[in-house]
Order: C-alpha cells, then structure tokens, then sequence
C-alpha cells in the first residue's frame, strides 16, 4: 500500500494494520496524532520535571503504539480521544508516583555542583567512585545516562521496564547526594 492510500485510511484501520504490524500504518497513525500527544503533554504536564518531560517527548512513538495496542473501538470512543486520556493518565500516574518518591537533584543541577565543588582532575576520580556501587545495573544505568541515553533506550538494552530503569537511576543519583553532596 503507499503511503497516500494510508493517509485515506480511517483511525480505526490504521490501528487494526498497526495491531497486524504494518510499521506504515503505524507511521501514518504517529504522525496523525503526535500533536494530541505533544499538545496532552503541554498541557496536562505542567508540574514534571523538564527531565520527565523531555523522556515522554521521547517516548512519542512507543507510547501510541502502546495506545494502538490498547484501543478498542468497540467502546465507542475516537482513537484521538484515547490517546488523550492515555496520556492524561500517564502524566497524573507520574505525578503521584513524585509525591510518594522523595525528591531527587536532576541531572543538570547535579553536575553542576559536582563540578563547582571539585577540581577538574579530581571531578573523574568523583565520577569513578560514584560508579562503582556494588549494583552492576545501577553503575550500567548511571553510566549510559551519562552518556545521553534515554531511560527507553537504556530499559531496551538492560531488558528491564522503563519504571524500573527510573527507579534504579534514582537509586543511583541517591548513593550519589549521599556520598558526595551531603558533607
């Protein structure tokens, strides 16, 4: 099918197509609706973090195929629709898992009192011992967050849930205030 003829199709069969694996439904389908999603975000997710924000930016396409996946037209309910409150959801499950979870520094506030606080040669040596808990999968996490990774992409290659890459993470920043930024 070409790509035109996809754009003529209707929500509910570019979700059966995708729901079949048909990666051009799928594409058609995100494109479609990325800015409810990014517009959802916007507005509903007023009080994340820019970190929690710029991870749900990233996950865009994950999250509607999710939505694809979940969606049943027999409920009556538009495709768009579903998504928007998907995502209404996710951000308000995010919201109350920050008010359980204590607060944590991101990572940009971080790093930048680590580095005002050490001296050039003695930031690797801070860095080293920040990494070398004794949680493999924390220090793995730790470091490919360094790196520029996305908690999705990391969760992907570790074979771990999304959440529980989060968590481990938090962890990690934790060990990390503790050691070094609570002196």
């Amino acid at each position: 099918m070409s790509k035109t003829s996809y754009s003529t199709l209707d929500d509910f069969s570019l979700v059966q197509k995708t729901k079949d694996g048909d990666n051009s439904a799928f594409m058609e389908l995100s494109s479609r609706h990325s800015g409810i999603y990014y517009d959802m975000l916007n507005k509903t997710g007023w009080s994340l973090t820019s970190c929690e924000k710029s991870d749900l930016f990233e996950e865009k396409d994950s999250f509607i195929y999710e939505a694809a996946d979940k969606f049943d037209e027999n409920r009556g309910m538009k495709f768009s629709s579903f998504l928007g409150q998907m995502t209404t959801w996710k951000i308000q499950t995010m919201r109350s898992r920050a008010k359980k979870a204590p607060l944590f520094v991101s990572d940009a506030i971080l790093e930048k009192r680590i580095s005002t606080q050490c001296e050039e040669r003695d930031y690797e040596k801070l860095m080293d011992a920040a990494f070398s808990s004794s949680d493999k999968r924390t220090n793995e996490i730790m470091r490919m967050k360094a790196d520029g990774k996305s908690f999705e992409e990391i969760a992907g290659v570790l074979g771990l849930s999304v959440y529980w890459t989060r968590i481990l993470y938090q962890q990690g920043i934790k060990k990390i205030r503790e050691k070094f930024l609570d002196d």
